[in-house]
């Protein structure tokens, strides 16, 4: 186990410019009302880290904000909530990234991102960080393919060297822009073997496996082409994971949504405290997809409490 606190998560840290719920994006040289908007810094990284510090974890966020109000804005609220930043880097003469969502009345939503500044988070930042990141017990990597600066390659040598100090490894790489090119697979299945948890939703695992298909079949493909332990999530069908040899498929919480903004990061942050207490995989399962569920019925921007 290791010797720093419990639980780090990299990822992006940038204000979130939440605003809906609409009908619609209106046309171009139109406008729409929208009953609520609300700025919010957030991010990625934060996204996860507020929920687990509710539910009284240790965590600690990684990654790169600027010099600017912005900036001050994402530590600021990281320290309001008791969020070790010693891994943020405030860089002189850089814009922070930041992220306008705009969130549907059917609790859908869609972003439209500056996200310049993530081509700093790069190799060089992980090598700077790794030392300390070998000595948290659970390094979730949030937002891959979001972070212009990290190549997978990086990220599996930063990983491979995490693990042999005892480190779990878990990812969720999110949507990649470019189309899954099978290059960008191929380097991914490099990945899997020294990632101990993969965390994708239904879309990125039906790319991820090559395979459109019942959950089952999907997490076995995914566990063939290198993937060790996986948690799926299903959005209105629930979840499942494939943890060593126990294959977990649970129905979605009825609920009615309000925000599904962050329901990935809720659902990541859940699996983190299933496992750092000690859950089995079905317990992890369910605890997840009940806190994903809680965030999304209840319609705040900010953090599960």
């Amino acid at each position: 186990m290791g010797t720093g606190r419990t639980v780090a998560v990299i990822g992006t840290v940038n204000p979130e410019i939440m605003t809906g719920p609409v009908s619609a994006i209106p046309e171009w040289g139109t406008q729409a009302e929208t009953p609520r908007t609300e700025l919010v810094y957030a991010g990625s990284a934060p996204r996860v880290a507020f929920p687990l510090r509710a539910l009284g974890h240790e965590v600690s966020v990684f990654g790169v904000v600027g010099n600017d109000s912005f900036g001050d804005g994402c530590l600021r609220e990281l320290r309001l909530r008791d969020i070790d930043i010693d891994g943020v880097e405030q860089l002189d003469g850089q814009r922070t990234a930041s992220c306008i969502a705009i969130v549907r009345d059917d609790a859908q939503r869609t972003y439209i991102s500056d996200t310049a500044i993530l081509d700093k988070c790069d190799e060089a930042f992980l090598r700077r960080h790794l030392e300390r990141l070998a000595t948290f017990d659970y390094v979730l990597l949030t937002g891959l393919f979001a972070i212009s600066g990290l190549t997978m390659a990086a990220v599996l040598a930063a990983f491979s060297k995490m693990r042999a100090s005892g480190t779990t490894t878990l990812l969720d790489t999110g949507w990649h822009m470019q189309g899954w090119p099978q290059p960008v697979l191929d380097e991914l299945y490099d990945l899997l073997p020294e990632t101990d948890f993969i965390l994708p939703n239904a879309e990125e695992m039906a790319k991820m496996a090559n395979a459109e298909a019942a959950p089952e079949i999907v997490l076995h493909a995914l566990r063939r082409n290198g993937a060790r332990d996986i948690f799926l999530k299903l959005g209105r069908l629930g979840a499942a994971c494939l943890v060593e040899d126990e294959l977990v498929i649970t129905p979605a919480v009825p609920i009615t949504p309000t925000n599904t903004t962050a329901a990935g990061e809720c659902f990541n942050a859940g699996v983190l405290h299933g496992l750092v207490k000690g859950m089995s995989p079905s317990a992890v399962l369910d605890f997840a997809n009940r806190l994903a569920a809680h965030y999304v019925a209840e319609g705040e921007y900010r953090r599960v409490d």
